[in-house]
């Protein structure tokens, strides 16, 4: 029980701004962290930044913040929880400096192009993967931070996402952008970049999936035995512009062939052909060169309700693709 009662006390004793009754934010984080691992969402110590956990995260402060002026921000926790004793937080390749700058770190937008992910210590996630224990843990949190609480369940937020992953497969695009430049209007701005993110890492998900995993123009397909992807899913109109991640306004391609479309060295025709730049040259002794592709179709999704946008393709055509 040693361990037991060690993190015990370093999460009754979390650091915590305490104005208006004391900031609930990296109580609903660990709170969040339970019910994901409660579920089977979370599987590891290493904590990656999920529309699931960040779902949960919302879901579980609507249900045990009571009257309260704090706002919900999940970057705020995920960051800051490395106080605990117990968090760390792995940065990518070139963000390490940026990771430590806590002004740089406070929007989730910044966060999530920062923080590969969080580990939480290997005893901890080990007492938190065992039922007793974990219910012990989650009923002292909910005891010391939110004695007014009206609900002891917890959300791992899977129910909010299934929901917004019919939006991202079903919706119209007409519909589906309406809808989200109306939350644009409704929610504050750090609320509504970790909503973008939820709908991106859906759109991320399965693009790939109805493609098969396999590029649309090489027909390169990798199967791994491990969780990993040499497919890219990339939006025809940059998200920034459109808000659309629908299936519509996506098309897989490997990494090379993402940024020449991006780049504008290639596009595609009405009748779904690749069309081929002529504002730059490689190497014709490659059998990786991209002129190869000229003139092919590209591979399209079994269901034609998922074929790519053609105003989508004749806008890329008109505002990127360099003839």
């Amino acid at each position: 029980m040693k361990e037991f009662d060690f993190y015990l006390n370093k999460i009754l004793k979390l650091r915590r701004d305490n104005k208006n009754g004391g900031a609930p934010h990296k109580p609903i984080l660990l709170l969040s962290l339970i019910s994901n691992i409660e579920s089977g969402l979370i599987k590891t110590n290493r904590i990656n930044i999920t529309p699931e956990l960040v779902s949960s995260f919302s879901k579980n402060w609507s249900n045990f913040v009571v009257g309260s002026h704090h706002h919900c921000v999940f970057a705020l926790p995920f960051y800051h929880l490395r106080s605990s004793g117990f968090w760390t937080l792995e940065p990518k390749n070139g963000f390490e400096l940026v990771v430590e700058s806590k002004i740089a770190m406070k929007t989730f937008s910044n966060l999530d192009t920062a923080i590969n992910c969080a580990m939480l210590d290997e005893e901890l996630f080990v007492l938190l993967s065992d039922k007793i224990s974990r219910d012990l843990i989650k009923s002292k949190i909910i005891e010391k931070y939110f004695p007014k609480a009206k609900t002891l369940k917890l959300n791992d937020g899977v129910k909010a996402i299934l929901k917004m992953e019919t939006e991202v497969l079903s919706e119209p695009s007409v519909d589906y952008v309406l809808k989200v430049r109306g939350l644009e209007l409704s929610l504050e701005l750090e609320n509504f970049q970790e909503e973008l993110f939820k709908r991106g890492a859906i759109f991320k998900r399965n693009i790939p999936k109805i493609y098969n995993n396999t590029c649309a123009i090489s027909r390169l397909r990798v199967s791994t035995t491990f969780n990993a992807s040499l497919i890219d899913a990339c939006h025809i109109k940059p998200i920034s512009l459109s808000l659309d991640d629908t299936m519509t306004n996506g098309i897989s391609l490997t990494p090379t062939l993402h940024r020449a479309f991006d780049r504008g060295l290639i596009s595609f025709n009405n009748h779904y052909e690749v069309i081929i730049s002529t504002k730059y040259t490689e190497s014709l002794e490659s059998t990786y060169s991209i002129s190869q592709f000229e003139g092919t179709q590209i591979l399209l999704p079994k269901e034609s309700k998922y074929h790519p946008n053609l105003n989508g393709i004749k806008w890329h055509r008109e505002n990127v693709f360099k003839p």
